[in-house]
């Protein structure tokens, strides 16, 4: 059997790698051998931290993984299909495949779990593919006007990719960030930087996972208007933001979470248009928009240790196993 390396999340603040083996292969599963896995910064971070009460699940809301350390973590895996089951089609093989599974070098699962990727897509770009399709779900509870300004909170990845969805459609988006390299790459695409005392946007976005950006959007955000709250704040104890400001405007905040759809939503807007509108969406991304980082997946505590530190803030990082890097074959 195949010896692997998976990265555990030990305790609080505390990462390392443990000894997995594969076993045998169940009829419709397949084996992948992960190539790139995206680290959600803001998410693995709070995680890690021990923000997250014990018995919340870190994944869909059918996952079984629960926030009791140790346990493994990660949810933006890219690799090919190096063995099927006996009633998985041979023509899987050699197939580059996106899963929601934890940083680790080989994962065996129901082929049902994966989502194949267009050819033409980059792979490394595929390990995205989880971030656009929240991207798409936050569009749709936004529900914004052609040509509608909208104030985006934090141009982090999902918020980059919000705003590109949004001036797709032909929105104005003007953007939130202490970073003004963000806003410069936000400008790029045709986007605005928020100039100092404007106000009365109808709708705003917060991706941030600061909830102070929470309550700068109500001062920004005008009468009736509506804030779709994307990000996880997970169990801090939030110092109350809804001031006069929201109370007199008589705002609406609506959450926004990828696991579940709006019943709202006309027919047709299911989960899989959604994963559908999403792979398209990363292929028509413009060149260079997302920036990251390539780093072995070997050297993952030095990296977790300084998204702690609060070191890691422009770039996104993404593991990338060599083949047979981080496997005893």
């Amino acid at each position: 059997m195949t010896g692997f390396k998976a990265l555990w999340f030990e305790g609080p603040g505390r990462v390392g790698f443990r000894e997995e083996k594969l076993g045998r292969l169940g009829p419709h599963e397949v084996t992948l051998q992960t190539r790139y896995s995206a680290v959600s910064k803001g998410s693995e971070a709070l995680v890690l931290k021990g923000a997250v009460a014990p018995g919340h699940g870190l994944f869909a809301a059918s996952s079984e993984r629960k926030a009791c350390f140790p346990f493994p973590y990660g949810y933006q895996v890219v690799g090919e299909v190096v063995e099927v089951g006996e009633k998985v089609s041979e023509t899987l093989l050699g197939r580059w495949a996106f899963g929601f599974l934890p940083h680790a070098a080989y994962h065996q699962v129901e082929v049902s779990q994966l989502c194949f990727l267009p050819p033409d897509l980059d792979p490394i770009y595929g390990s995205f593919l989880g971030q656009m399709e929240t991207a798409v779900n936050v569009v749709w509870d936004l529900r914004p006007y052609y040509r509608e300004g909208v104030v985006v909170s934090g141009i982090g990845l999902l918020g980059g990719f919000v705003s590109v969805l949004l001036r797709s459609m032909g929105n104005e988006v003007y953007g939130l960030d202490p970073v003004p390299g963000k806003i410069e790459r936000l400008k790029g695409i045709g986007g605005h930087g928020l100039r100092e005392g404007e106000k009365s946007f109808a709708l705003g976005v917060e991706t941030s996972g600061h909830w102070d950006a929470l309550l700068e959007l109500t001062r920004v955000v005008g009468q009736g208007g509506r804030i779709v709250v994307a990000s996880w704040y997970g169990d801090q104890a939030l110092v109350p933001v809804l001031g006069t400001d929201f109370h007199r405007k008589k705002q609406t905040l609506y959450s926004s979470q990828v696991s579940e759809l709006d019943p709202r939503l006309p027919q047709g807007l299911d989960k899989a248009y959604r994963l559908r509108c999403a792979k398209e969406a990363l292929q028509a991304l413009p060149q260079g928009f997302i920036s990251f980082q390539k780093v072995p997946f070997l050297e993952a505590e030095a990296v977790y240790e300084q998204l702690l530190a609060g070191r890691w803030t422009e770039s996104e990082v993404v593991f990338c196993y060599e083949r047979g890097g981080g496997a005893d074959v």
